[in-house]
């Protein structure tokens, strides 16, 4: 069983469609937004390695997500909570 810690932050940037007038030049203007970081915690868990990493990831913020079959963890995970995020 793959296990995947995965956080989401507001690091990313995204264009406002503005644009800032600076001097003699027109900059776009940008605006945080979610951005999800995820890391496999360990590719072949057993059911006390999923505690172990709820554990650590109630102390730093992080989702917990278990896959047993994936081709992308790390990809499906970030999906998966920037769509919790969203809501």
């Amino acid at each position: 069983m793959i296990i995947v810690l995965v956080k989401v932050e507001m690091t990313a940037l995204e264009p406002t469609g503005r644009l800032r007038f600076d001097g003699a030049n027109y900059f776009p203007v940008y605006q945080p937004a979610p951005e999800a970081k995820a890391c496999v915690w360990l590719s072949d868990g057993k059911p006390r390695d999923i505690a172990k990493a709820k554990a650590f990831a109630d102390t730093e913020g992080y989702t917990v997500f278990t896959y047993e079959n994936e081709k992308d963890p790390l990809g499906r995970a970030r999906a998966e909570a920037l769509k919790c995020h969203a809501k």
